[in-house]
């Protein structure tokens, strides 16, 4: 049995009543590993898309050029994770043990 969530960007749970988009275009969005998070603002970022530059959230916030990052570690769970392009909700998909 599998199980569909729906969360919006805030990470709280929302019905699929709540919302009147199909969600029939989804895009797969794919664990990169390898991100790290400031922790001046505590954004989260992947390694790749920093390149070793300063936070870019803390620049457009306090014109201050941050280079203070810890790494992220993986959740590790066993969820594949949807963004739908109609709406923006980011549906997740977990196999259900059976039993």
């Amino acid at each position: 049995m599998k199980a569909a969530f729906l969360t919006p960007d805030a990470g709280l749970p929302i019905l699929p009543c709540m919302s009147s988009c199909s969600h029939k275009t989804l895009v797969l969005i794919r664990e990169t590993g390898g991100k790290v998070r400031c922790r001046t603002c505590h954004l989260v970022i992947s390694a790749d898309e920093l390149n070793g530059r300063f936070c870019p959230e803390c620049y457009d916030v306090s014109h201050e050029k941050s280079y203070d990052f810890e790494p992220v570690e993986s959740e590790g769970d066993d969820v594949t994770r949807y963004r739908c392009e109609g709406c923006g909700a980011m549906i997740e998909w977990k196999e259900e043990p059976s039993g």
